[in-house]
C-alpha cells in the first residue's frame, strides 16, 4: 500500500473523529439558541469566515482548505439593546458573535472588510430546557410512535433516559460581542457612515441597561 494512502482503520476512526466533532458543535449551537433566545433562525448557517489557512497535510482530509472563524454569529444587535446604546444601529452595520470569552478588538474577514468590536456583554450561561415539563425519552415515542429508537440523554440540558428535563447550562464564560464595520479601513467596500468620536468599548451584563 502506498504511504500516502491512510490505512482503511485510520481513515475510519479520523471519519468518526469528524462526525463526533459535527455533533457537539449542533449540541452546541442548539443550546446557545435556548440560552441567548437565538431560537428564530438568527445564527448565521456558515461560519463568519475570518482567514483560510493553508490545506492539511493529512492525505485522508478530503474538505480542501481549512477555514477559521466565529461558528456562532448573528447580523444585527442582541434584541435587548437599542438606540440608547447603539444610536446609529440602523445606519451602520453590526454583528453579534457569541464566542467563550473575549473575542478579538478587531478582525478583518476573508472579504477584506475589517470590523472593531465595541462591546461585550457576559451571560448568565443558563436557561430552562424547552422540554422542562416532560420526561426524557417519553416525547420521542410520542413524536415518532412507529421508532424504536429514543435518545439516551437530552442534547440540550444533559439530562438521562427517564429523567425529567432540568436546566441547560453552557458555563458563565459566554458572552455576546458586538462588531461594528470599520469605515476607516480602506480596503472595506461596506457603506457605513462615519464613525462617532464618543464611541467607547462597552462591557456589561447581558440585558442590563
Amino acid at each position: 500500500m502506498d504511504r500516502s494512502t491512510p490505512r482503511p482503520e485510520v481513515a475510519k476512526a479520523y471519519r468518526k473523529l469528524r462526525q463526533s466533532v459535527r455533533q457537539v458543535e449542533e449540541d452546541t449551537r442548539g443550546q446557545i439558541e435556548q440560552v441567548f433566545g437565538l431560537t428564530g433562525g438568527e445564527l448565521g448557517a456558515k461560519s463568519w469566515i475570518l482567514i483560510k489557512a493553508v490545506p492539511p497535510s493529512a492525505p485522508f482530509e478530503m474538505d480542501g482548505v481549512e477555514e477559521v472563524g466565529f461558528t456562532y454569529w448573528f447580523e444585527g444587535i442582541p434584541d435587548y439593546l437599542g438606540r440608547r446604546e447603539f444610536p446609529d444601529q440602523y445606519d451602520a452595520i453590526y454583528r453579534t458573535v457569541v464566542v467563550e470569552a473575549y473575542a478579538l478588538k478587531e478582525i478583518t474577514d476573508d472579504g477584506g472588510v475589517t470590523w472593531r468590536r465595541m462591546a461585550s456583554y457576559a451571560s448568565s450561561g443558563e436557561t430552562e430546557c424547552p422540554s422542562k415539563d416532560q420526561i426524557v425519552g417519553e416525547e420521542d415515542w410520542r413524536a415518532e410512535m412507529s421508532s424504536f429508537e429514543v435518545d439516551s440523554e437530552c442534547s440540550l440540558c444533559g439530562a438521562k433516559l427517564g429523567d425529567p428535563h432540568g436546566m441547560i447550562y453552557i458555563g458563565d464564560e459566554w458572552r455576546e460581542n458586538i462588531y461594528r464595520a470599520d469605515p476607516e479601513k480602506e480596503e472595506n467596500d461596506v457603506s457605513v457612515p462615519d464613525e462617532r468620536e464618543d464611541e467607547v468599548d462597552e462591557e456589561g451584563e447581558r440585558g442590563s441597561p
